[in-house]
């Protein structure tokens, strides 16, 4: 049986405390006495064990009530499949809003995730400090009761602190550093930003204070150490680690045999192209790697510089070639065989079409450049214009 469920939690909701609901789904289960519980075959499959079952989130404050809050749990629809019972779930979300509703503990629409979204971000309800992603144009997010979270480090921190910044203040923040630029002295290595309106910019010297990143690439370029054997000029860990005394042109560090070579077990038998002569070598022996590869050939080469290999024709794709090739890619084998030809490929169902395309929009946003993208849609063909 596949089910949408509803978790209610009566003390908060009688309280009026929020989140007090919870909407998923779930498959192969069975609702006995008021809980709900998975149904899987034992590590053995001899018979059928039950598991409590009271959703996939993971929120602390959802888990702490679970454990200690009264709570009771109601069927919304059953489905005999699954993936009708994934988009009712879906579709129950989206009008009941559950995201950005602060009566609802769950974070994310059944079937959609946010986090390829550029329209998304990170917003906390000044009502009950639930962290969610939303559209930038959310009714609730145009009235204020969604707040934006600070960006990289600053999230992490307003996460664990539950400090938030409205965006009047962050748009404050960004005016501000519009025209300074960090600048950092070639000689002492001293570090400063300063914007580049002001006289004192005008009055710095321009060939000591650079770019950090023309710092880091001019000092590097002053503390590259050159190898006596090689005369390879490398930053000093690359010199550390490859140059040297291990430099591969001192005397004494010639090559020497690999690991692979060593390990490598049996016999192999070549051929002197020469004098004809047919001897059996093992392999990884040092005797095999004095010899003249260009004389001492195997059986394939051999026998094409003789001209003794034998010429067979592919019946599928009518090529002449060897008897080593068409054993290994023609005859039964062979790519015109009707037997081996390999099934069309399912066409994309609307969901996963979306998610990639968004995911592209993503990563384009980040690395400018300019694609198109064809995606065919149960005979319907739909053109989609990607820009950076």
């Amino acid at each position: 049986m596949h089910v949408v469920y509803k978790i209610t939690f009566d003390n908060r909701l009688k309280e009026n405390k929020k989140p007090y609901y919870y909407i998923g789904s779930k498959s192969n289960c069975v609702l006995e006495d008021g809980v709900l519980y998975g149904v899987r075959l034992n590590r053995n499959k001899s018979r059928n064990i039950k598991i409590p079952y009271w959703g996939s989130c993971k929120n602390t404050l959802y888990l702490e009530c679970l454990k200690n809050e009264k709570k009771h749990i109601e069927i919304i629809e059953t489905f005999e499949t699954h993936s009708d019972c994934l988009n009712a779930e879906r579709m129950i979300h989206i009008e009941n809003d559950v995201v950005a509703s602060p009566e609802y503990f769950n974070k994310i629409i059944a079937m959609n995730s946010p986090f390829l979204l550029f329209d998304h971000a990170s917003y906390k309800n000044i009502e009950t400090n639930k962290i969610a992603k939303l559209p930038k144009d959310h009714p609730e997010v145009l009235t204020g009761n969604w707040v934006l979270l600070d960006g990289g480090r600053e999230s992490v921190r307003s996460r664990l602190t539950g400090a938030f910044r409205t965006q009047e203040s962050i748009n404050k923040t960004n005016e501000g550093n519009i025209g300074v630029t960090p600048l950092q002295n070639l000689k002492t290595g001293e570090y400063i930003r300063i914007h580049k309106d002001t006289e004192e910019y005008e009055k710095l010297d321009k060939t000591i204070w650079v770019h950090p990143s023309t710092y880091r690439k001019t000092n590097n370029q002053l503390t590259k150490m050159v190898c006596e054997f090689c005369g390879n000029r490398q930053t000093p860990t690359n010199y550390i680690r490859w140059h040297g005394d291990k430099c591969r042109m001192k005397p004494g560090n010639e090559k020497k045999k690999s690991k692979m070579a060593l390990s490598k077990t049996g016999f192999q038998i070549l051929f002197n192209v020469n004098t004809d002569e047919s001897k059996k070598f093992k392999k990884g022996s040092d005797e095999i790697l004095a010899l003249d590869r260009n004389v001492w050939l195997d059986q394939m080469k051999y026998e094409t510089a003789k001209g003794l290999a034998e010429t067979l024709t592919c019946p599928w794709c009518e090529k002449s070639m060897d008897k080593w090739h068409y054993g290994c890619w023609h005859g039964d084998k062979c790519k015109k065989n009707p037997a081996n030809e390999k099934l069309p490929k399912p066409k994309p169902n609307f969901m996963n079409v979306r998610n990639y395309y968004w995911g592209r929009r993503n990563a384009l946003s980040r690395y400018p450049s300019k694609s198109s993208l064809t995606v065919y849609i149960k005979d319907v063909t739909i053109s989609l214009e990607e820009t950076g």
